[in-house]
């Protein structure tokens, strides 16, 4: 039979000489590290699209959009880090 999630003494964090000292950290702190990074990515994508909406030729449109993949994948990491 398994215990209840809320019964269970949580593991204790690794690396102990990191952790070994202090309390828990505020949420606060780590909701407002993420908004602050989805904000940078925000405005990464809007100055993405900017240029590739003023470009004149196709290929500086190809060359913007092509930034597009690796902005996602810096969401996807930042997602992954957070979760």
């Amino acid at each position: 039979m398994t215990e209840p999630e809320g019964d269970r003494e949580p593991e204790p964090r690794r690396p102990r000489s990191v952790y070994g000292i202090g309390g828990e950290p505020d949420p606060r702190f780590s909701m407002a590290n993420e908004r602050t990074a989805l904000a940078w990515v925000a405005v990464a994508v809007a100055v993405v699209a900017r240029q590739a909406r003023r470009a004149d030729s196709p290929w500086e449109r190809l060359l913007a959009l092509a930034a597009v993949p690796v902005l996602l994948a810096v969401v996807a990491v930042l997602l992954a880090a957070v979760g």
